[in-house]
């Protein structure tokens, strides 16, 4: 079964995606207090990563049971690189170069030994962490999870050969990389933090079948909590929860809303359509949100949605010519 089909998964990265562009709109855009989403223990924009990163878990732990054969390790692990290169470097490298048109950035970015770190895909985890790159798209996320990716034919290895002491070092590591002070450990950029987020997605891609109300229900409780009310926690802490507990609902209203009733199709066509170009609208959504950048601090919120579905429509476009390029590369 292809992941990308499962309408479900879809809903989840559609609704991850929105969020996402919407939180840094009103980053770039300055608007105003009501709608720039925060709460006392995270952010949307937070949240959203949070649940990219168990989402991609849940792929790569679904992909593994779904083609698990007695093939060589190698043979394994290099099928799995080479559909992840295939997944993420096309689209990157294109992007790169309309960004590159988009915000008229000179050919010296192209022309410097740093541009290396760009080609590996980790130029924006590595600006993050202050090192000088040729950043341009993708920010810290991606590197991260290419990292991840790298990691992932050990981490999958580990985790079905033992399951139970995989999981207990994997909280282990993540419990000792909270304690340590914010400087050393990066924060919510933290491959350490990110990797406990990516490996509990792994454990419900190999192991949950379906989404039970039973899980979805303390979820739906646990989530304003975690949202709406200040806690003494380790921001990482609280994102995790939340991003956890967002991921079990939405994943679950993604399952009710999984029919064939004519009026659900409705929904399910502009989920469906979003979600196939939910990467390339991460890679291009900061460089088109930059090149119409305005000061929204003082608009209304009707002033400030317009301007939000005018740029995020330019943002769809231009991903959706992106998609159709690379699926045209690939053949």
């Amino acid at each position: 079964m292809n992941n990308r089909r499962v309408f479900s998964y879809d809903f989840v990265r559609c609704l991850c995606m929105l969020g996402i562009v919407w939180f840094h709109f009103y980053q770039v855009f300055q608007g105003p207090a009501e709608v720039y989403i925060t709460g006392p223990n995270s952010t949307l924009g937070r949240q959203a990563v949070t649940v990219f990163f168990i989402l991609s878990g849940v792929m790569s732990g679904r992909s593994a049971k779904q083609k698990d054969s007695q093939e060589p390790l190698f043979r394994k692990a290099w099928d799995y690189y080479k559909k992840r290169w295939w997944a993420i470097f096309p689209a990157f490298y294109l992007a790169y170069l309309m960004a590159m048109v988009i915000l008229q950035a000179g050919p010296g970015l192209l022309l410097t030994p740093r541009i290396l770190f760009t080609l590996l895909g980790i130029d924006g985890y590595l600006a993050e962490g202050g090192v000088a790159t040729s950043y341009l798209i993708g920010e810290w996320f991606l590197g991260c999870l290419i990292l991840l990716y790298i990691a992932t034919t050990f981490l999958l290895q580990a985790i079905k050969k033992h399951p139970l002491w995989a999981g207990i070092c994997a909280l282990l590591i993540y419990g000792t990389v909270l304690l340590l002070p914010s400087y050393i450990r990066m924060t919510e950029t933290s491959v350490l933090i990110r990797g406990f987020d990516y490996i509990v997605g792994i454990y419900l891609g190999l192991y949950l079948q379906n989404m039970k109300w039973q899980l979805a229900l303390p979820s739906l409780i646990l989530w304003p909590v975690l949202w709406l009310i200040p806690l003494p926690l380790p921001g990482s802490l609280t994102d995790s929860l939340l991003g956890l507990s967002s991921y079990f609902v939405m994943l679950y209203i993604g399952e009710l809303l999984d029919g064939t009733n004519p009026l659900l199709r409705l929904i399910q066509l502009p989920v469906r359509f979003l979600a196939a170009r939910s990467y390339e609208v991460f890679l291009l959504h900061h460089v088109i949100l930059y090149r119409y950048a305005q000061d929204l601090s003082e608009a209304s919120f009707i002033k400030g949605t317009g301007w939000f579905l005018f740029v995020f429509a330019m943002i769809v476009a231009l991903s959706t010519i992106l998609h159709a390029c690379v699926h045209d590369l690939k053949g």
